[in-house]
């Protein structure tokens, strides 16, 4: 009988190794260079090993295989409530069952993709072009065996590390620190990447030449950088509000509270200082839901306390000066880009506005129309892509060859291209379940209701852009969304 081990080691060991493994995925050059791919794929299985050893060990192997580990299983104290455990345990493990059916067959699908290509890539680099193969339209298939098994086992790590956190990861305060040591990594990198940008360098952090002048801080594409920020900014809200809570009645200067705030100032900066014009409407979603909230909580108090919102204005309005002067410059070249880029628009000029992404859209929706159910395999877009351009994208390279474009600027629309219908619905399902649970009987706290502000903006973002084709996004996504589930409240709870 393998020996036994303390089943609260696995809980901790999840909400000790997630941040870090966000950081690493944030630090490792956003995650888009093949190196950084590798290493970000090989650390989340090693932490998936490690959590799987755990696991093995905990259970109660004189009830196995007849008697299931959780089927007498005593809910731990400060989970919930007296009189609602229970259920909720019955409901997790049965969403648990629909997510591994359907992520599992999601895998599975894509796996026998590679078993079934579709074409077959005339060299290793993606300009080197593709030759046509016979293939059996309605099953799974794949452009690149090699390169779509990659990014699938990235993406397999990333959801299995997304359940056992949603799983195991209930402690709410071990949750907020781990949620806490990300955002100030991040905020460290914030800072140095804006001091860097302000200062006029073409290196990355000072240090590593870049290719392009796309990058911010340790992301080689500034919009991915943007959008990273934005779940940062909202989840660092939430952070502040959990300090606000806890000092607004200690009798002193809530000195945490304030410094915490200055930090979500320098990320939410950072955005604008990018130039990305899409993170910026999402930062302004995030700021408006502040906004919002803030007004709704104090026309739900019944003691009027206007000293307080009286001082929350002033430092809305301080802070907002300060972030516009700062900003200013980098507004000003986004609004003239945008005039620049639509007058050529209007007068027909193509070949002069190479992300034009409503033609990526319009050649992507006939190549999902050739394959509608189960799509051209994970990570084929950049091959198939070649093929489906049309006269208005080819116009726009030599007029018989395409530019090559990795992605369809529209993540939504490359989850059809690639997984196709059932492989998009076996995608989406798992946390449509989840959502609907929590909309029916649950609530999420004050962290839990800005992480998921965070992944709305970051969705938003995914329909004008490709932040789900980087890994440091992904992961984190992933992984807050996990950390507001798993700690999700009984709406009869206490606070």
């Amino acid at each position: 009988m393998p020996p036994k081990i303390d089943p609260q080691m696995l809980p901790r060991f999840i909400l000790g190794a997630g941040p870090w493994l966000v950081l690493l995925a944030i630090y490792a050059f956003g995650g888009r260079t093949p190196a950084s791919l590798q290493l970000v794929t090989s650390a989340i299985w090693l932490a998936l090993a490690l959590a799987g050893g755990m696991w093995l060990l905990s259970l109660d192997w004189k009830y196995m295989p007849w008697k299931l580990p959780w089927k007498d299983a005593k809910p731990r104290e400060g989970n919930a409530p007296a009189g609602a455990a229970p259920s909720a345990r019955r409901v997790d493990h049965r969403l648990s069952l629909i997510t591994l059916t359907c992520w599992g067959g999601l895998i599975a699908l894509q796996w026998w993709g590679f078993k079934n290509p579709s074409f077959y890539p005339a060299g290793p680099d993606l300009y080197d072009g593709i030759y046509p193969l016979q293939s059996h339209p309605l099953l799974p298939t794949t452009a690149d065996a090699i390169r779509g098994s990659k990014f699938l086992l990235l993406l397999a790590g990333i959801l299995c590390w997304t359940l056992l956190t949603a799983h195991f990861a209930r402690d709410s305060k071990r949750a907020a620190r781990s949620a806490l040591i990300v955002f100030l990594g991040f905020s460290l990198l914030a800072a140095v990447g804006a001091l860097a940008r302000l200062s006029g360098t073409d290196k990355i952090l000072w240090i590593f030449e870049s290719h392009t002048s796309y990058f911010f801080g340790t992301f080689f594409y500034k919009n991915h950088w943007a959008e990273q920020a934005v779940l940062m900014t909202a989840l660092g809200i939430g952070l502040a509000r959990r300090f606000w809570r806890s000092e607004r009645h200690a009798g002193h200067f809530p000195d945490r509270t304030v410094s915490f705030s200055s930090l979500v100032f320098v990320v939410a900066l950072t955005i604008p200082l990018a130039n990305a014009r899409g993170g910026m409407l999402a930062l302004s979603g995030v700021i408006m839901a502040l906004i919002i909230r803030l007004f709704r909580r104090q026309k739900l108090t019944e003691k009027k306390q206007w000293g307080p919102a009286l001082l929350t204005l002033c430092a809305a309005l301080i802070g907002g000066g300060v972030f516009f002067v700062l900003s200013a410059p980098s507004l000003q070249k986004g609004i003239e880009r945008t005039e620049r880029q639509w007058l050529l628009y209007e007068q027909g000029e193509s070949s002069k506005y190479p992300e034009l992404r409503g033609y990526l859209w319009e050649d992507a929706l006939r190549a999902f129309a050739d394959r509608p159910l189960a799509g051209w395999g994970i990570g084929s877009y950049a091959h198939i892509q070649l093929i489906y351009a049309g006269e208005k994208l080819r116009s726009m390279g030599d007029g018989t060859s395409p530019p090559l474009v990795e992605f369809t600027h529209n993540d939504f629309l490359q989850c059809l291209v690639e997984f196709g219908l059932l492989g998009s619905f076996l995608l989406v399902l798992p946390p449509l379940v989840a959502a609907i649970q929590v909309l029916r009987g649950h609530r999420l706290g004050i962290l839990g209701s800005w992480i998921c502000i965070g992944l709305g903006a970051v969705l938003f973002t995914a329909a004008i852009d490709f932040p789900f084709g980087n890994p440091a996004i992904t992961l984190s996504f992933c992984w807050l969304a996990g950390l507001a589930y798993a700690n999700r409240q009984q709406r009869n709870a206490a606070v």
